[in-house]
């Protein structure tokens, strides 16, 4: 087709060198028809504003690498269309005379024009049959009786120029493209078959020699293991301010803190100990609807949590006294000191009837009582039973450490309590003494709430489940017999005789303590002071004291005075528990790794709960030691197993085997909800990176793995990588340094559905930013496109990505093509001097340059060529069944009698979707993009390689086109 080669009649805007991105275009009047592009002498680029094939255009031209003028035509928008090339041209020498070749689109089309974008919605297949034809398997946008992948070109946006130099050229277009999804995650699954049948596994696939550095054995049948959910927890108040994602990954809430021993639940009155010199204060009134209410703060941890499922952990005291009035308490270590006068006394169980509000002038505070008006706040409800939200009763908050954090409040049978003076202020609590309270204060908890489960003693350390604190230090000793034996004896014994459990799970606090440079390994902040090396070593490998008896944390508890060597502490505890009440279970109800601040806190958080669930822990709760910003990494830990994706996605709900030869440098646990569904968590502790092979012996196919990922620069998990498990359950991952990754196994097929409920549907604008850029002594103008899904969380859109995307008649005589290429991992060539479904080809010559994509007619060509090699790519090729095969070894589509490859198999979508049949294609449509369906929740495409996914993808690729048979763009795209 004949271009309107009309001369222009306006001055054009020339730039020779200056600086003109400042200049207004708007001050530019009288458009015409724009006529044959053309440079000056001396001048490089060239931009006009005017008219070519009747559209307003800005025309750049600029001088390629022949020094002769090419020119792209940019259409402005409203005209009603634009955001796209209308024209492209170059000159050619013939007969030593230069003319210009034209680039135009074909007349009827709606697709004329090039370098627009659009964007393909997967096929869903919905949990109802909502699509128009009455079937579950359409898109959404057709449930909505809308067109699933508009062109750009129809959408209404702007253009601008952004920068224009004597050398270079850039002009951006920009809009918003429309795209349905769902509102709630779902599993945007890839679906070439509607056969959704699980594919039978067998043993999982090996490793070649080097391919790996560690290789780890997954059994999903075996070691199975309900995880409890209630190692995911935190201690915390009403008024403490926890990130909602943080929030949402966490599954119990335990009122923690010494002022715990101390509490007034009548009043809500505590006192700070040592921290605030004694005061009594409303610091747990404080976040509280009404902080004179009773139990305001225990009622409010209820209101805030129970809700969302959140379990609360509740300690009742079982010390001598509680806060009274608020203010000061005097000079307790003078003679004369009245205790009474500023504190109440506690009685575990109240001997008359249980008052509908509490007594507050009868000098007692009853720690039943506290229950019992709980539960009463909840009529037809039982607060305790164990549902969604149930409250767990704990018993007091490191009762061994009563003397220390409250020694005036101690009225025990103990040894006196001297103050610095001399002054006896109290006498302690042995550890009978409070083994008896416990026991009788559970056998009232378990008249009043049967269902309910019981927690303590919440041991501070290992000095107080083995001597009570050096109480007696010739009964119990650190190696021998300890007070837990005795405690959980006594225990069991009082249990058989009421014929109920007094005790559900036996817990205790735990923090490293090792010491480095005057500092606690648990109080270690990388703000206060870099962390050495050897530190950064103690946090990560500290989770290992819970259970490897070759690990030493050389502190106090491991030297020759305690264990005498290695602490594997909760292995030992099991082993004394299952020796003096078995079934008890074990929690630790605080817990923190140090490393504040860095990700070695995150890394040993992880650590932690994954030895928390491989050990069958059954409470855990970490201690904040700090405020959220230095409890980044350790609070991503936290969402990492149960937030992932910032929309609830989980670690895997029952522990598998796992078998992993490495403890220092890495660690891996696993879990299994179903056979479609495999949990893996891996830890590297080194400062290089570190290969895993992973092989899962599941008795079901996983096809799909996503990997969630913290580092030292990403303190909140983040989508590291999606893509396909291409060996048969087996997968091999290159963890980065210090990281801590959840491996999501899946089979999607067997997944969930999309919601067939329009409700659940919402249409996201989603912004292209689309740029053109021309420079200088170069053929080729630079197409490069953003997308922008972060409008549309992830797994709520799935979409491709096509672009740059068009039709232009590049030869001059609008011929059959003659040849038909393009590059992925594979270079694809037509053989014959036609393209047709009939053409013979070849797809098995490995790709060592650029991914392209290649159409010529004759001596004419028009390409596409990424800026970026072949192995560097991050756009995915795609499914196909005849890669690496040629046409005499493999008949491309015999269901539609093809000798090419089927449609649907080709790189890119370009003349095979045209009228394209036997006879020889004449269609031009070029068209570039992603792999299929990888909008918003994938970063790999289905066969495995890399793609730019969510939440931003792009891309950009050189555009040629010339009267070189193909030579222009196969020397690009060969280029290194």
């Amino acid at each position: 087709m004949k271009t309107l080669a009309v001369r222009a009649a306006l001055i054009p805007l020339i730039l020779s060198g200056a600086c003109l991105s400042g200049l207004s275009l708007q001050s530019v009047h009288g458009f015409a028809d724009l006529g044959e592009p053309a440079l000056n002498a001396g001048e490089n680029l060239r931009l006009e504003t005017g008219v070519v094939n009747g559209l307003m255009v800005d025309r750049y031209t600029w001088r390629d690498s022949a020094g002769r003028p090419r020119s792209a035509s940019l259409v402005r928008y409203g005209q009603p269309t634009g955001g796209y090339a209308i024209q492209l041209t170059y000159q050619v020498q013939e007969n030593s005379r230069w003319r210009t070749v034209y680039l135009n689109p074909p007349q009827f089309r709606g697709d004329a024009g090039f370098g627009y974008f659009v964007s393909h919605e997967l096929y869903r297949t919905f949990d109802a049959k909502v699509c128009p034809d009455g079937s579950n398997y359409c898109t959404i946008a057709a449930v909505h009786n809308e067109d699933d992948s508009p062109l750009s070109l129809g959408l209404p946006g702007s253009g601008r120029t952004v920068s224009v130099t004597g050398d270079q050229a850039v002009h951006e277009f920009t809009l918003n493209y429309p795209h349905w999804g769902t509102t709630i995650p779902v599993a945007d699954h890839l679906r070439f078959e509607t056969n959704s049948a699980p594919l039978p596994a067998g043993d999982p696939d090996t490793f070649a020699a080097g391919e790996v550095d560690v290789v780890t054995l997954v059994r999903t049948t075996e070691g199975r293991r309900p995880i409890s959910p209630f190692i995911y927890g935190i201690n915390g108040w009403a008024s403490t301010g926890f990130p909602s994602d943080v929030l949402a990954a966490v599954t119990l809430v335990r009122r923690g803190g010494d002022r715990g021993n101390s509490y007034n639940w009548e009043t809500n009155v505590s006192n700070g100990s040592y921290n605030n010199g004694f005061v009594n204060d409303m610091t747990l009134g404080i976040g509280t609807p009404d902080p004179n209410a009773p139990a305001s703060q225990d009622l409010a941890l209820l209101e805030q949590h129970r809700p969302a499922g959140r379990a609360v952990m509740v300690p009742f005291v079982l010390q001598d006294w509680v806060s009274g009035p608020r203010g000061g308490i005097g000079a307790y270590d003078q003679p004369g000191w009245n205790r009474s006068q500023f504190f109440r006394r506690v009685g575990f169980v109240k001997p008359t009837a249980y008052a509908a509000t509490p007594d507050l002038n009868d000098g007692m505070s009853y720690s039943d009582e506290h229950l019992n008006f709980m539960r009463n706040r909840y009529p037809g409800l039982d607060i305790t039973a164990p549902l969604p939200g149930q409250m767990l009763i704990g018993i007091d908050n490191e009762p061994d450490l009563y003397h220390y954090n409250f020694p005036m409040l101690q009225s025990g049978l103990g040894a006196p309590i001297l103050a610095g003076n001399g002054q006896r202020i109290g006498t302690r609590v042995t550890s009978r003494e409070f083994t008896d309270r416990m026991i009788s204060f559970a056998r009232r908890v378990k008249q009043i709430a049967p269902l309910s489960h019981i927690v303590g003693p919440s041991h501070y350390h290992f000095d107080g489940w083995t001597t009570w604190h050096d109480e007696n230090t010739v009964e119990y000793s650190s190696q021998g017999r300890w007070y837990m034996d005795d405690f959980l004896s006594a225990v069991k014994a009082a249990s058989e005789q009421a014929g109920k459990r007094l005790l559900d799970t036996w817990d205790f606090h735990w923090y490293p303590q090792g010491i480095s440079a005057g500092t606690y390994v648990w109080n270690l902040d990388h703000r206060a002071r870099p962390l050495t090396q050897a530190e950064i070593d103690q946090v990560v490998q500290s989770p290992r004291s819970y259970w490897d008896p070759t690990y030493d944390e050389n502190s106090w508890i491991t030297s020759r005075d305690h264990l005498n060597g290695p602490g594997y502490i909760i292995s030992r505890l099991q082993q004394r528990i299952a020796a003096s009440y078995p079934g008890t279970k074990i929690g630790v109800t605080e817990y923190f790794p140090g490393g504040r601040n860095h990700i070695s806190s995150g890394l040993a958080v992880a650590d932690s709960l994954g030895v928390f669930q491989r050990l069958g822990v059954n409470l855990a709760a970490l201690w904040p030691v700090g405020s959220a910003s230095d409890l980044a990494y350790a609070y991503g830990a936290l969402k990492l197993l149960r937030n992932a994706d910032g929309n609830g996605l989980r670690y895997a709900d029952t522990n598998v085997r796992v078998e992993h030869p490495e403890v220092v440098q890495t660690s891996v646990y696993a879990g299994s909800d179903t056979l479609q569904r495999v949990t893996v968590l891996v830890i590297n502790k080194t400062i290089a990176a570190r290969r895993l092979g992973v092989r899962l012996f599941n008795p079901e196919r996983l096809t799909r793995v996503d990997a969630y990922r913290i580092d030292a620069a990403n303190p909140s998990p983040y989508l590291a990588a999606q893509e396909a498990v291409t060996k048969v359950n087996a997968y091999a991952y290159s963890a980065p340094p210090l990281s801590a990754t959840m491996l999501v196994f899946t089979n999607p097929d067997s997944g969930d559905l999309t919601p067939g409920n329009p409700v659940l549907h919402k249409k996201y604008d989603l912004p292209v930013t689309i740029r053109w850029t021309f420079t200088k002594g170069r053929d080729e103008p630079l197409w490069s496109v953003t997308y922008d899904f972060r409008a549309a969380p992830v797994n709520t859109v799935s979409a491709d990505i096509r672009g740059p995307y068009g039709y232009l008649v590049f030869d001059e005589i609008d011929g059959p093509l003659t040849a038909l290429e393009w590059g992925d991992k594979y270079l694809f060539r037509t053989q014959d001097n036609t393209v047709s479904t009939q053409s013979r080809w070849t797809w098995n010559t490995v790709n060592t340059g650029h991914r392209y994509n290649l159409l010529v007619a004759g001596q004419y060509e028009m390409g596409l060529v990424e800026t970026v090699p072949f192995s560097a790519s991050r756009l995915g090729s795609g499914y196909t069944d005849d890669r690496n095969e040629t046409s005499t070894s493999h008949q491309g589509c015999p269901d539609a009698g093809w000798r090419m490859p089927c449609d649907w198999e080709w790189s890119y979508q370009s003349v095979q979707y045209e009228e394209f049949d036997t006879r020889p294609t004449r269609a031009k449509k070029l068209a570039w993009g992603t792999a299929p369906y990888l909008g918003s929740n994938r970063t790999f495409d289905d066969m495995g390689e890399p793609f730019a996914g969510y939440p931003v993808v792009s891309h950009s690729v050189w555009i040629t086109f010339d009267k070189s048979a193909g030579a222009k763009t196969r020397s690009l795209a060969a280029s290194k």
